[in-house]
């Protein structure tokens, strides 16, 4: 499909659009949606998909721009597109993936996860959308959430399941909001909108890295995103003590 990573695009712009709670502070109903609460053991992913690496979704489109300052004219410019997952052992997911040197290729990103998880400056940073996967059978089920950042940039979080195809190979199958919607958005943006708009996406394919940084998050700092309090507590010990 000639426009893959575009639908998933559109599909979160959706998630800004419809989402009201337009505040800095996150709303209530979004934390009480976010149901797949972390658990710091390890996943066991490795076993069904290789994750000693990303998974990507490359989408090649021709776009038009206009020629010179008249804007009569019309030029079409190759580019590429690329959408990344990265899912760490321990049931954290990284989606829409970039570095904070804007690289989201599969030659350089590679290199910068490596970077990153060789730094001891953390002044490396990993950019996207955070959140938490369960596996269940041969589907990867996902929660993810989107922070404000601006008065126009709301709250947002989706729920995304992903069927794994082999073990470099990842499809995905499902897509719903998990962030407020107004009734009358609800009667537009059905989960079978949502199943129209993602019918066609392309697999995400494996791309290799040779390490992978940690997965300490914004989330994790954040009590209610955790199952136990215990587990947070100690999470947040040892944060501060490594900072001493």
């Amino acid at each position: 499909m000639k426009n893959t990573i575009k639908s998933i695009i559109f599909i979160l712009t959706v998630g800004f659009i419809t989402n009201c709670s337009m505040t800095y502070k996150m709303p209530l109903s979004l934390k009480e949606n976010f149901t797949f609460q972390y658990t710091p053991e390890k996943k066991d992913l490795d076993s069904l998909i290789n994750i000693n690496g990303y998974y990507t979704i490359i989408d090649i489109d021709s776009l038009r721009y206009p020629k010179g300052f008249s804007g009569q004219k019309w030029e079409y410019v190759i580019d590429t597109f690329y959408m990344n997952y990265l899912f760490f052992d321990d049931g954290i997911i990284l989606k829409n993936m970039f570095s904070s040197e804007r690289t989201s290729d599969t030659i350089d990103l590679p290199k910068y996860l490596t970077r990153m998880a060789k730094d001891t400056t953390n002044s490396l940073k990993l950019w996207g959308t955070w959140g938490t996967y369960i596996i269940s059978g041969d589907t990867i089920k996902t929660q993810t959430i989107h922070p404000s950042g601006s008065l126009n940039d709301g709250w947002s979080g989706w729920e995304n399941y992903f069927k794994v195809i082999n073990r470099t190979t990842i499809k995905l199958i499902y897509a719903k909001p998990i962030h407020y919607l107004s009734p009358s958005d609800k009667k537009i943006y059905t989960e079978q909108y949502y199943q129209e708009k993602i019918k066609d996406v392309k697999p995400a394919i494996f791309i290799e890295s040779e390490l992978i940084p940690s997965s300490d998050c914004w989330m994790k700092k954040e009590k209610w995103f955790w199952k136990n309090e215990k587990d947070y507590s100690e999470f947040m010990k040892k944060t501060v003590a490594n900072k001493k």
